[in-house]
C-alpha cells in the first residue's frame, strides 16, 4: 500500500501552531457549507471516539495494514473447510 497524502499524521494543531509561529495569513472559507461536510462529521466522531481511547486515530490511520483475512467475506467458509481437512 502507498500513501497518497504525506500529510495525513500532521494534526491539524500542528499546522495551526507552525502557521501562527511563521506568522502565515489565515484564509477563510466562504462555502455556506463549511460546517457541515462529512469532513466534519467524522472529525466530530473520531473526536468523540478520542475521549474513550486516545490511539484511536493511530488504529484508525493503520488498520489497512493490519487485516485479518479470515473475517472477509468467502474466508470464513474457506477458513473451516481448511481446518476440517486436517
Amino acid at each position: 500500500m502507498q500513501l497518497i497524502r504525506p500529510m495525513c499524521r500532521v494534526t491539524e494543531a500542528a499546522v495551526r501552531n507552525l502557521a501562527a509561529f511563521l506568522e502565515l495569513p489565515v484564509v477563510s472559507i466562504n462555502c455556506p457549507h463549511k460546517d457541515t461536510t462529512i469532513r466534519q462529521d467524522m472529525k466530530r466522531i473520531i473526536s468523540s471516539l478520542a475521549h474513550k481511547n486516545r490511539q484511536v486515530r493511530e488504529n484508525i490511520y493503520r488498520a489497512p495494514w493490519n487485516i485479518s483475512t479470515e473475517y472477509l467475506p468467502g474466508q470464513r467458509e474457506e477458513h473451516a473447510c481448511n481446518s476440517l481437512r486436517t
